[in-house]
């Protein structure tokens, strides 16, 4: 975190998506630019395990599938998750290139909340763009979201401004 330099984190999973959240972060960068500093902008997207691990017990807990077709089934998933990354990720690049800037990418497979922590904790970010699972208000307030707690943690910690907003379709 430097005078000079503005750097952002856009965590986007496979729950987690939100074009104005991409167009926020862009937003944000255009306005550090203006003012003069250098923009790092890095995109992590985060295909959570927790879903995958969900998906594959379904299938197995119906147990009509047997052990072939389910790992087929669980392969086909999870190719399905990678295709969807990278059409997100690529479309997060455009709109950050289209800008001017350039950007660091990465996918990763794990938690949300784990891996978010750590790569604020080892990034020294200034901004961190984090959407919030699609999930009804009322289970959000009651049960909190994991965007949320991260953003908490972010802030006490001292690991730079965040930035929550509700995903959207697409």
């Amino acid at each position: 975190m430097s005078d000079t330099t503005l750097r952002i984190l856009l965590v986007l999973s496979t729950t987690r998506w939100s074009r104005p959240l991409v167009d926020h972060a862009v937003e944000e960068a255009t306005q550090a630019d203006a003012a003069g500093k250098t923009i790092e902008f890095d995109v992590l997207y985060i295909i959570e395990q927790e879903e995958l691990d969900r998906v594959h017990r379904s299938i197995g807990e119906a147990g009509f599938l047997g052990a072939t077709p389910q790992a087929e089934v669980t392969s086909v998933l999870m190719q399905e998750h990678l295709r969807v990354a990278r059409k997100r990720i690529a479309e997060a690049r455009k709109a950050v290139e289209d800008r001017g800037y350039s950007t660091s990418e990465r996918e990763v497979t794990g938690a949300y909340e784990e891996t978010v922590r750590q790569a604020a904790a080892e990034g020294r970010y200034d901004v961190i763009f984090l959407s919030r699972s699609d999930q009804p208000f009322l289970t959000r307030f009651f049960y909190g979201s994991e965007a949320d707690r991260v953003a908490r943690w972010v802030r006490k910690e001292g690991f730079g401004k965040v930035v929550v907003e509700d995903t959207d379709e697409g």
